[in-house]
């Protein structure tokens, strides 16, 4: 079994320093990590880009990290590509602008930035299934 985190390690639990503790023992078994946006908020103390309640966990964590913790969230790629899986925690189109991929028309901007045929999204609060047709136009799919 071969484990993916799409983003978001820290910023939302209770104990962060686990997490990427056995987020980094994961990934030296093989894990693929990538970085969503409360792991960047963690390292980048300067950005305004959440809510309160979002900043204030943020801050939480942040001073519960110590310096391996904020190295191993800065060392995390936006997106990790293997042959046609692409693995990114927003939408594959401008990974570092954390675009929800909410709806077809989103789905069909990040497929369509990408030549991989599988994108894993890990942004978008409520599991969903895209497919492109035959005209690269996405569609919703539902069990």
């Amino acid at each position: 079994m071969r484990l993916l985190f799409l983003g978001d390690l820290v910023g939302y639990g209770a104990d962060p320093v686990a997490v990427l503790d056995r987020v980094a023992d994961e990934v030296e078994r093989g894990a693929v990590v990538v970085r969503g946006n409360h792991d960047a908020a963690v390292v980048d103390a300067g950005a305004d880009t959440m809510n309160r309640t979002a900043e204030a966990a943020v801050g939480w964590t942040r001073e519960r990290l110590q310096a391996r913790h904020l190295a191993f969230l800065a060392g995390l790629p936006l997106t990790v590509q293997e042959g046609d899986r692409l693995f990114v925690h927003a939408s594959a189109e401008v990974p570092a602008e954390w675009t929800y991929v909410s709806d077809p028309v989103r789905a069909g901007q990040s497929l369509a930035a990408t030549d991989a045929t599988y994108v894993f999204c890990g942004h978008v609060h409520e599991p969903m299934l895209y497919h492109a047709t035959a005209a690269r136009r996405a569609t919703r799919r539902v069990g």
